[in-house]
């Protein structure tokens, strides 16, 4: 949780960076920090890196001297909020056309609390009634286990895509109280929109278009991935837990077989973690040794990348 301030006026929307910039990273993990100069010098939107850093005690001289330096820091950190926002806030901005929320709270919304609001709006236009909130009730999560401790080298990784939104579509785990099969429509409509995005992404010459197409997918992404939680939402109106139950029940039975195979070609599992596998490839397993030999279900399984060194 985090606390900030909210200023409220009538006909405005207040967006916070720096919020924008937490929910960038909850998914990218590759922010160094959070300040307005970390973010920018991730983006390359620093005009200079004198200028921008400037904080603290230099930055309260040179306002103090009422030098041309604090003018030009002004402007530059006017100028990378700006670019910032142009970046990371579009993706928010189309969600609001979305979800039954303003520009300004929707980026503060929980996501279950969002695919809630959706069900409940469709469902008022139809209307139609809504179920009572469900009794809460405990089901086993995604598999978990390690398989080796200490360094391991050549550490390859492996996962499958959209694993649990995948699940649901494939073997049609969605709430027995959606009688309009709401839930359907809007994971089906949200995925294709995020591979548009991946592919319009891929297309892309320019960086700055790279980095909103990428920040635009990965916001659908953590979307998408979050349609499972929302079956498990005690909260949410629609929330079935015996489907959430079935899909993670399918998600561990799918990594297990993934870790036979991997086992069967030679290969030392490492660690599995809901959705993805750590291992060490087997001697003589080059990636298109490995990449040809794959016979997994829909081939959804990808080597994800190489790492010099693995602990655990």
């Amino acid at each position: 949780t985090i606390d900030y301030p909210k200023f409220t006026i009538d006909g405005r929307h207040f967006v916070d960076t720096f919020l924008l910039a937490q929910f960038y990273d909850v998914g990218m993990r590759s922010l160094a920090g959070f300040e307005r100069s970390d973010v920018a010098r991730h983006f390359d939107l620093c005009e200079s890196e004198q200028i921008s850093s400037l904080t603290g005690k230099e930055l309260e001289r040179a306002y103090l001297g009422d030098s041309e330096m604090f003018r030009r820091r002004a402007l530059c950190g006017v100028r990378e909020t700006r670019s910032l926002s142009d970046l990371l806030s579009p993706s928010y901005f189309i969600q609001a056309q979305i979800f039954p929320y303003n520009y300004q709270d929707v980026i503060v919304r929980g996501n279950a609390t969002r695919i809630n609001a959706l069900f409940l709006r469709e469902y008022f236009r139809q209307r139609h009634s809504i179920p009572e909130l469900p009794m809460p009730q405990a089901y086993e999560g995604g598999y978990t286990d390690i398989f080796f401790t200490g360094v391991a080298r050549n550490v390859w990784h492996c996962d499958v895509a959209s694993l649990y939104p995948s699940i649901m579509l494939q073997f049609d785990c969605f709430p027995t109280s959606d009688q309009l099969q709401i839930f359907r429509h809007l994971l089906t409509d949200l995925r294709t929109f995020r591979l548009a995005a991946k592919a319009e992404q891929r297309a892309a010459k320019n960086p700055k278009e790279q980095h909103h197409l990428n920040a635009l997918q990965n916001t659908f992404k953590i979307l998408l991935n979050s349609f499972y939680g929302y079956l498990g939402f005690a909260q949410g109106h629609f929330a079935d837990f015996d489907a959430a139950a079935r899909v993670t029940q399918i998600g561990r039975d799918l990594l297990r077989k993934m870790i036979e195979w991997l086992n069967a070609y030679g290969a030392q599992v490492i660690e599995v973690d809901t959705d993805g596998i750590y291992f060490v490839p087997p001697v003589d397993g080059t990636p298109r040794r490995v990449g040809n030999g794959r016979r997994m279900e829909d081939r959804h399984a990808d080597e994800d990348r190489h790492t010099p060194g693995f602990a655990r």
